[in-house]
């Protein structure tokens, strides 16, 4: 990343694999919006966030009671501020 005005789309897989531990790549998701929280950049998502977030929950757990709670996840995802999230 440069440094300044960033701008930046964020797939729902990098703010669910930011917040599960046990995500493979837990480390990187969460460093890079750490990095994107640091350099103050603007940060984009798709209108369908909530439902993406929802469908990975759904995925990773197998269980689509999860990925049903995870709707409002993603509706919080599109509302926080970056530097409130982490």
């Amino acid at each position: 990343m440069t440094t300044g005005g960033e701008r930046l789309t964020i797939d729902a897989n990098v703010w669910v694999g930011a917040l599960d531990v046990h995500d493979p790549f837990f480390a990187t998701c969460r460093a890079c919006l750490l990095k994107a929280a640091e350099k103050h950049a603007t940060l984009y998502s798709p209108l369908l966030l909530p439902i993406e977030v929802a469908a990975t929950i759904g995925r990773k757990t197998r269980d689509p009671r999860h990925g049903r709670s995870g709707l409002s996840l993603g509706t919080w995802f599109q509302r926080t501020s970056l530097a409130t999230a982490f």
